[in-house]
């Protein structure tokens, strides 16, 4: 249990099996089955067991770990990834889900839930495991960190501390970032089409996956135009296209641009890479 909060623990590891008592000893909303042994059992609730496996039910103790207030969230993260061996782990944007369940997490679900983002992405990132509010909380970090004064050096960790301080803004604050990503996406479909966000290396190629880090430096490079020079960009998308070929072909500049949004994206040279290379990529054809 993370208990940093005195008046509300909250479940890091074991939601399910906790769940799954309740559901059967409290509520008898289950039945038994599929049992390998005991199969006289199955298809019983728990108040048709007998007495004496209802009290032993009863009687064991559940343990209990305790993450004690004060601990920093980079403790949390660690103990989380460490203790989520069972069953299906995790995804490293479930538990921070799971760490930091407020504004940040409401956030993420209702930018996720965006016609704007389905669209940009084609729909093609999964809600499954949280893929896609991974996607999305990339986008915010470097709205409210910027990446000239990216200097982390856990790329895991910065993700974590951002949602802490999403959770820490007012409405206002929250207000302007929804607007924010769902400009973004607009403006990356009328550009780019079912082509946003992807690698593409000559314009025939296959049409690639969603990649994070494109995504990541893209959307918030678009976001920080206003109105007009959104406008010339749509007018010469063709331009900004080609310049985005070039870009992935480069082969001049290290770290190269491809390998930038490849291998080790978390690095702070590639981060740099990655988006500088972008934003001056916009000014040329702007310009």
């Amino acid at each position: 249990m993370d208990a940093t909060d005195e008046d509300k623990w909250v479940v890091i590891d074991g939601l399910q099996r906790l769940t799954t008592l309740k559901n059967f000893v409290n509520d008898q909303s289950l039945k038994l089955s599929e049992l390998e042994f005991l199969t006289q059992l199955n298809s019983k609730t728990f108040n048709e067991l007998p007495r004496n496996l209802q009290r032993r039910i009863i009687e064991t103790q559940v343990t209990v770990y305790l993450i004690e207030k004060g601990t920093p969230s980079k403790v949390k993260f660690n103990i989380f990834k460490r203790i989520n061996t069972g069953g299906l782990p995790l995804s490293l944007q479930e538990i921070r889900h799971a760490l930091n369940i407020g504004k940040s997490t409401e956030l993420l679900e209702e930018l996720s839930k965006l016609p704007e983002f389905k669209e940009a992405t084609a729909g093609s990132i999964p809600s499954h495991r949280m893929s896609d509010r991974e996607f999305i909380l990339r986008f915010l970090a470097f709205v409210i960190e910027p990446y000239d004064d990216y200097k982390a050096t856990e790329f895991d960790s910065f993700l974590s501390d951002v949602m802490i301080k999403i959770n820490g803004m007012d409405e206002q604050e929250i207000e302007s970032l929804k607007r924010k990503f769902s400009r973004a996406m607009t403006t990356a479909y009328k550009i780019f089409g079912k082509d946003a966000f992807r690698k593409r290396y000559k314009l025939d190629a296959p049409r690639s996956l969603v990649n994070k880090a494109l995504f990541e430096s893209w959307s918030v490079n678009l976001s920080n135009l206003n109105d007009q020079e959104v406008k010339i960009l749509i007018e010469r998308q063709e331009k900004l296209r080609e310049g985005f070929l070039r870009l992935m072909n480069d082969r001049d500049i290290e770290p190269r641009f491809d390998s930038a949004i490849s291998q080790g994206t978390g690095d702070t040279r590639k981060v740099k890479r990655r988006f500088s290379a972008i934003k001056q990529l916009i000014q040329e054809v702007l310009a």
